[in-house]
């Protein structure tokens, strides 16, 4: 959010999308990488598992399997303002 950028995801159809992201099933971690550095990151990583969901795009829309969810700016004022509206 702080950059304003979007991204395009996709979650697969074994797991529930919520579950995909934020489950408590197993630990899970959600990094960016420059996509200059992926080849440095996935040696690192050194046979540990893991899925690459997506791609950070620039247009600030958010897509989850291909579904609009609208654009960064509107999740960040939600989510910036919540507590907020929660008290009005």
């Amino acid at each position: 959010m702080t950059n304003g950028l979007g991204f395009t995801i996709h979650t697969g159809n074994d797991i529930r999308k919520d579950a995909t992201l934020f489950g408590e099933a197993q630990s899970r971690v959600v990094i960016t990488i420059n996509p200059d550095l992926h080849a440095i990151v996935e040696a690192e990583l050194k046979g540990t598992p893991f899925t690459k969901i997506g791609m950070v795009n620039a247009n600030k829309e958010i897509c989850v399997d291909d579904d609009s969810w609208g654009f960064v700016n509107d999740w960040k004022d939600a989510y910036d303002m919540a507590l907020e509206k929660l008290l009005q």
